[in-house]
């Protein structure tokens, strides 16, 4: 099972490369797969771990799922919308 959904394979080699590269990398809003198929909306922060010799060669990462927050900005952004309609 992929974590990655298909549309969004290209990314996986992205964040990879600026892994491998040393850089860390904080609060990425993106999706993920769960182990159910369902997708949800997720902020993940990776950073490479490295050997005493300072090379690369692993990652760590923290993943949350956020899907209740962006449900939440959505409907805000759909009641501003009302509530500036009605003041015309």
């Amino acid at each position: 099972m992929r974590l990655i959904p298909p549309d969004l394979k290209d990314e996986e080699a992205d964040l990879l490369e600026r892994i491998g590269r040393g850089e860390r990398i904080e609060h990425y809003e993106t999706r993920r797969t769960t182990s159910d198929g369902r997708v949800l909306d997720v902020d993940v922060s990776l950073w490479p771990i490295r050997t005493r010799q300072g090379v690369v060669n692993a990652a760590c990462s923290l993943t949350r799922d956020i899907g209740e927050r962006k449900r939440s900005e959505a409907r805000i952004d759909e009641l501003a919308v009302v509530v500036e309609s009605s003041q015309g």
